[in-house]
């Protein structure tokens, strides 16, 4: 079975591309909410759209160090500490209509015995429960963007560890039935959302940074949710402001970004039944042993 590729630093980590890859700046929007941390005199005011009915709270444990020429927050003690967002907190369940969340990391953590995640931006609680997630693996260093609807969920992994210490830009969007996660600016895994896929807004859990709470804001318990690191730059639009190209045609199956039997069967499946998804090589429309032959070479290499 194919593995991974050794993860090299990435040449895009500076303040200067950081800046050249936001979405706002690609995109020509306004993020709903934006968290930059880099105001001291109130350093969790919202600069979105939303306004100041949206400013946070920050939770004990939660430090402001210097980052990418201004701040960014980082967990000083073992505890679930998050910047929740205050009011209404169904605004924040977007997941099931075209959204974007974004945000600038750096850890070095890695613990390969441990399986969970460092939320760095989630709108859910636990396990299927409804919403939406961005987080860190402890065992792997991968970037991982999901949904859920309560019954089951969709999970995209980078192909590109994220704990180098550098500075990285961490994207999940969600553009119709199209979901991408993003590294730097650059798909790692994209894929398709079920048809039977449910809604991910029956969520009454609050919006949290560094961790995850309930919906009156209080913080879960354990050190599995909590993100070891820095955090930066936080933003989240209700649109699809970064790209989902496929990043690989022999991606075709949950969790993306894992290359393994499921995507061979979703080959399969799709060629029998002359699936355009199956269709990735020329002549286009003919169903052929070009079409397995491309599928084998693309899965065979992997993460690009």
């Amino acid at each position: 079975m194919p593995t991974r590729p050794t993860p090299t630093l990435s040449a895009l980590a500076t303040p200067i591309a950081m800046a050249l890859l936001a979405p706002a700046a690609l995109a020509g929007l306004d993020p709903i909410l934006r968290y930059t941390f880099d105001d001291m005199a109130n350093p969790t005011a919202n600069t979105g759209t939303l306004g100041a009915a949206y400013d946070a709270s920050v939770g004990p444990g939660i430090v402001f160090v210097p980052f990418a020429g201004g701040f960014a927050i980082e967990k000083s003690a073992p505890l679930d500490s998050q910047v929740v967002p205050l009011g209404a907190e169904g605004v924040f369940d977007l997941a099931d209509a075209n959204f974007t969340v974004r945000a600038t990391i750096s850890t070095t953590y890695l613990d390969p015995d441990v399986t969970g995640g460092m939320f760095v931006v989630t709108k859910q609680l636990i396990g299927n429960d409804p919403g939406w997630y961005l987080m860190v693996q402890r065992n792997s260093g991968l970037a991982r963007f999901g949904l859920a609807d309560g019954t089951q969920s969709l999970a995209l992994f980078s192909c590109t560890s994220v704990n180098d210490g550098l500075p990285h830009i961490l994207t999940g969007v969600r553009d119709g039935d199209r979901v991408a996660l993003l590294v730097d600016g650059v798909v790692e895994s994209a894929g398709r959302v079920p048809s039977n896929f449910g809604s991910t807004s029956d969520n009454p859990d609050a919006l949290a940074i560094s961790g995850r709470a309930l919906g009156n804001g209080t913080p879960t318990t354990g050190l599995n949710d909590e993100f070891v690191g820095l955090i930066d730059d936080v933003e989240i639009y209700d649109a699809a402001v970064a790209p989902t190209t496929p990043s690989n045609p022999a991606d075709l199956a949950p969790p993306y970004g894992v290359y393994d039997f499921s995507d061979v069967l979703a080959f399969l499946n799709a060629f029998g039944a002359m699936q355009p998804d199956a269709d990735i090589a020329t002549p286009i429309g003919v169903y052929d042993f070009s079409d397995v032959l491309a599928f084998l070479t693309a899965f065979g290499a992997g993460c690009p």
